[in-house]
C-alpha cells in the first residue's frame, strides 16, 4: 500500500472538492446550535450556584438534563447522516465526480439504516469483549485477594500489572477498532452492503490487510493527535481566563464573566469551528481513498496495469507474413 499516496489523493480532494465544505458546514452548524444549547442551559444553571457556593436549583437541573437527553436523541442520527454522506462525497470527488451538498444529504439518508446497524454491531461487540476482558482483570484480582491472606502485596502486584495490560490491549484494541469501523462503513455506504454484510466484509478485510489497515490508522491517530495540540494550544490560553471569574464569590461573580471576555472565546471558537472543516474532509478522504486501493475500486494508472496477457488456450494466431496482405488491407 503506497500511503504517501493515499495522502496525496486525500489532500488533492479536501482542497477541490469544494461541496464537500459546504456539506460538512451545513451539518456541523445544527451539532455546533445544539452543543451550544447545552452549554447555555448547563452555564446558566450552575455557574451562579457554583459562583456563590449553593446547590443548583433541582427544576434548572432537569431542564439541563432534558437538554443533554434532547440534543443527544438528535445529535446521534444527525452524526450518522454526515457520517454516510461524507464518505459518500469524498467517493464521488476521487471518481471524478461533482460532489454537492443536496447529494451529500440524500445518500447521508439512504444510508442511515445501513450505517446504524453497522455501529450497533460494532458497539456490541466492543462491549462484550471489553466486559471479558474487565471480568478477567476482577477475576485475577479476587484470586489473588483470596490466596494472600493477610498481606496485600500480591493483591496490589495484580492489579497494577492488571491494570497496565488493560490499557495497553485497550490502546491497542481502540486503534484495530478505528481502522475496523473506518472500513466498514465504508462497505455499508461506497459499496451499499447491508449493516451486516459490511461487518462481515470488514472482518475478511482486517484479516487479509491487517498490518495495512493498522498501519493506516496509526498514521492518521499520530496526525489527530498533532492537530488536536495545536488546536488545544490554541483555545486552552482562553479557557484559563475563565478561571479567575469562577473562583470567585459573593453578588460580583457572575458578571465578571464580560460580555468582551464571552465574544472574544465565541469568535476563537468559531475560527477552531472553521479550520475543523477542511482537516475532517482530509482524514475522510484519506480513508476512503485507501478503502479504494484495499478493494481495486480506484482504477488501474497505466504504471500500475498489469501487462495484457492471453490465457494459453485462446492465444491470438501469429501475424501474416508480409507477402500476405492482411485482413485490414484487404478491407481497403
Amino acid at each position: 500500500m503506497d500511503y504517501t499516496d493515499v495522502l496525496r489523493q486525500a489532500w488533492r480532494t479536501t482542497w477541490r472538492s469544494r461541496g464537500i465544505w459546504g456539506f460538512l458546514a451545513t451539518a456541523f452548524v445544527p451539532l455546533l446550535v445544539l452543543g451550544a444549547g447545552v452549554v447555555g442551559f448547563t452555564a446558566a444553571a450552575f455557574v451562579p450556584a457554583f459562583a456563590n457556593r449553593v446547590e443548583p436549583d433541582p427544576a434548572a437541573t432537569l431542564t439541563v438534563l432534558g437538554a443533554m437527553a434532547l440534543a443527544g436523541f438528535v445529535s446521534i442520527p444527525l452524526g450518522l447522516v454526515l457520517h454516510g454522506g461524507l464518505i459518500r462525497l469524498t467517493s464521488e470527488a476521487q471518481e471524478g465526480r461533482r460532489a454537492s451538498v443536496g447529494v451529500g444529504w440524500l445518500a447521508g439518508g439512504r444510508a442511515l439504516g445501513r450505517v446504524l446497524v453497522f455501529e450497533i454491531l460494532l458497539g456490541a461487540v466492543v462491549a462484550v469483549s471489553f466486559g471479558l476482558l474487565g471480568a478477567l482483570f476482577a477475576g485475577a484480582v479476587s484470586l489473588a485477594d483470596s490466596g494472600s491472606g493477610d498481606n496485600v502485596l500480591p493483591v496490589v502486584a495484580v492489579f497494577c500489572l492488571g491494570y497496565l495490560l488493560f490499557l495497553v490491549l485497550a490502546m491497542v484494541a481502540l486503534v484495530v477498532l478505528f481502522g475496523f469501523e473506518s472500513v466498514g462503513v465504508r462497505y455499508a455506504v461506497i459499496e451499499e452492503r447491508s449493516g451486516v454484510e459490511a461487518f462481515v466484509a470488514a472482518v475478511g478485510m482486517l484479516r487479509s490487510r491487517f498490518k495495512e489497515v493498522v498501519a493506516m490508522a496509526l498514521i492518521l491517530v499520530a496526525m489527530q493527535w498533532g492537530v488536536s495540540a495545536v488546536l488545544a494550544a490554541f483555545t486552552a490560553p482562553l479557557q484559563m481566563l475563565f478561571v479567575p471569574s469562577l473562583s470567585q464569590t459573593g453578588p460580583d461573580a457572575v458578571p465578571a464573566l464580560s460580555p468582551q471576555l464571552l465574544v472574544l472565546v465565541a469568535v476563537v471558537y468559531v475560527v477552531a469551528f472553521i479550520a475543523q472543516i477542511p482537516i475532517t474532509v482530509f482524514f475522510y478522504a484519506a480513508w476512503t481513498a485507501f478503502f479504494r486501493k484495499a478493494t481495486g475500486s480506484d482504477g488501474a494508472t497505466p504504471a500500475e496495469a498489469a501487462p495484457l496477457t492471453y490465457p494459453e488456450a485462446y492465444m491470438p494466431p501469429p501475424p501474416p507474413s508480409g507477402d500476405t496482405p492482411s485482413a485490414g488491407s484487404q478491407a481497403l
